[in-house]
């Protein structure tokens, strides 16, 4: 993380390196695919000129749709939360009255993680969000609807004092 705490330029393009540095082998000199979010991180001259160099083609999801286009969102952290819940609850049942402190969390957290993130879970990520095979029927209009008006006016609770009460 950057000093003050946040994803910055810098750190985008160490973590692409190790994206990079990760998947290379994997790709046996074939170009990769990225699929990233719209932070400013993954949108630097720096960034993009390290992909075009290392053949790693960029995919931005479309603003407001990576709900139902992210496969770790739609079903690798939701399958996780669904086990790592029911692990949790079993280990404080089982090791009554013990506290789940540090160490229980950990154990239960690490053999939830290896049971959830293998490739069969990420493959099929991929494929419910319709990136491979690549099947755009997977999105349908009912997943993405047109925006909404929710409210139109405005008011504040309280009278205003004479500068502000001539303005509005």
């Amino acid at each position: 993380m950057s000093d003050k705490g946040w994803t910055d330029g810098e750190i985008g393009i160490d973590w692409i390196k190790d994206f990079d540095l990760q998947t290379r082998g994997k790709a046996n000199g074939d170009p990769r695919l990225l699929l990233v979010d719209g932070h400013n991180s993954h949108f630097t001259h720096g960034f993009i000129d390290y992909a075009i160099e290392h053949s790693i083609h960029l995919f931005c999801y479309p603003s407001h749709c990576t709900h139902i286009l992210q496969g770790l969102d739609v079903v690798v952290f939701g399958t996780f939360k669904k086990i790592w819940c029911k692990k949790q609850a079993q280990w404080i049942s089982d090791n009554f009255p013990a506290s789940f402190g540090k160490s229980a969390w950990l154990t239960v957290w690490s053999k939830t993680f290896l049971e959830v993130m293998k490739e069969s879970t990420i493959r099929a990520a991929f494929r419910v969000t319709g990136f491979t095979p690549f099947d755009p029927s997977v999105i349908t209009e009912k997943m993405v609807p047109p925006s909404t008006e929710h409210s139109s006016r405005g008011s504040l609770p309280i009278p205003h004092t004479s500068p502000v009460k001539k303005i509005i």
